[in-house]
């Protein structure tokens, strides 16, 4: 029974239907999306769990059929690549070092995708995201102290042609500890990072040419996000270097 479940996870056939079957449940979820954004846009300020309540299994079934199947094409890569490697390590003193290192190369980029992966579901279910306007006053209590909102302003474009058309939004905040007062200045698209969080400004919603939008903060601690930029930067490095080799090895250089 466990031999036959073993072989039945380390199957190629298996790796190819499961990554067909994902790629079709992600293109029915980019119509969802794409009809419902006031409901799915939620899931970049939101963690899934407190998400989750607040909409039917209607709108959200396409989700869970894409979190079991990203799970089973996990346990199937991590099963090839356990297989792999306990092939490639009995016969480990048949290569020569550097030979052994471009067998082991793709299951090490296998590794690192499943570290990318689960970084992302480390993000989803355990990060810790906060809003609040971006008002003169407003304040939320951090681990490293109270961050409060002293001014947002925004700027336009006094240009001929470009009149009222907005050019940035800018906020001014104090973060208030037992060491002292710090300020810090921030704008779309210019984040900054206190104490393990990112505090992003962002507009609350549309507004009408020569109006100021209304502003909010976005403050989020993302623990997931070392293990994915991690992943990535690795996954690179051995990209960039395997492929130049394999190609030079195939033109007999």
């Amino acid at each position: 029974m466990h031999r036959s479940l073993w072989r039945f996870f380390c199957s190629i056939n298996l790796s190819i239907w499961l990554l067909l079957a994902i790629s079709l449940t992600l293109l029915i979820g980019s119509f969802y999306t794409r009809d419902l954004p006031a409901i799915f846009s939620q899931l970049n300020l939101m963690r899934f769990q407190e998400w989750l309540p607040a909409h039917g299994f209607e709108s959200s079934w396409w989700i869970w059929l894409l979190f079991l199947l990203l799970t089973l094409f996990g346990i199937n890569t991590t099963a090839c690549t356990i297989e792999r490697l306990r092939e490639l390590l009995k016969k480990r003193r048949e290569y020569p070092f550097a030979s052994f290192t471009v067998l082991i190369s793709p299951s090490i980029m296998h590794l690192c995708f499943l570290a990318i992966i689960g970084g992302h579901a480390i993000s989803q279910f355990g990060s810790d995201i906060r809003q609040l306007p971006a008002r003169s006053g407003m304040e939320t209590i951090l681990p490293s102290g109270t961050l409060t909102v002293i001014e947002s302003r925004c700027f336009f474009r006094s240009e001929p042609g470009l009149t009222g058309i907005l050019r940035s939004c800018t906020a001014h905040l104090t973060l208030s500890s037992e060491k002292g007062t710090a300020q810090h200045s921030i704008s779309l698209m210019k984040p900054a990072y206190l104490g393990g969080y990112s505090i992003h400004l962002l507009m609350a919603g549309k507004a009408k040419q020569g109006e100021t939008p209304e502003m909010k903060l976005v403050i989020k601690k993302d623990p997931g996000l070392a293990v994915i930029l991690l992943g990535n930067l690795l996954l690179c490095i051995l990209m960039l270097w395997y492929f130049p080799v394999i190609i030079r090895s195939r033109n007999g250089r």
